[in-house]
């Protein structure tokens, strides 16, 4: 019973934002960058960026600084739970987003 009133409540959002939004734009900037433009029907619009989830580590935008960056937090004896903390409070984040 509480499923089916959450999938209902689901769907009504849904459908009003369909009756808000006039059309939605994506642009891929990167492998793991996409930006969203949102126009909605008054006109306005509302525009931010989403991380996506890639494969492989390598197919990190910024891969290569966090690579450079966890070898040099490493050397200075940093435990990782905190070199990863470090990571992301700089901004970086895991394959998976």
């Amino acid at each position: 019973m509480r499923q089916q009133l959450i999938a209902k409540e689901h769907f009504r959002r849904g459908n009003a934002l369909r009756c808000l939004i006039d059309k939605v734009v994506l642009r891929r900037r990167a492998r793991d960058q996409v930006a969203v433009r949102i126009v909605w029907r008054g006109g306005a619009v509302s525009e931010f960026e989403v991380t996506m989830p890639v494969n492989t580590l390598t197919s990190l935008s910024r891969y290569a600084e966090m690579e450079a960056r966890v070898l040099d937090l490493a050397q200075t004896g940093i435990e990782d739970d905190m070199i990863a903390h470090t990571l992301t409070a700089e901004g970086h984040h895991t394959k998976s987003g």
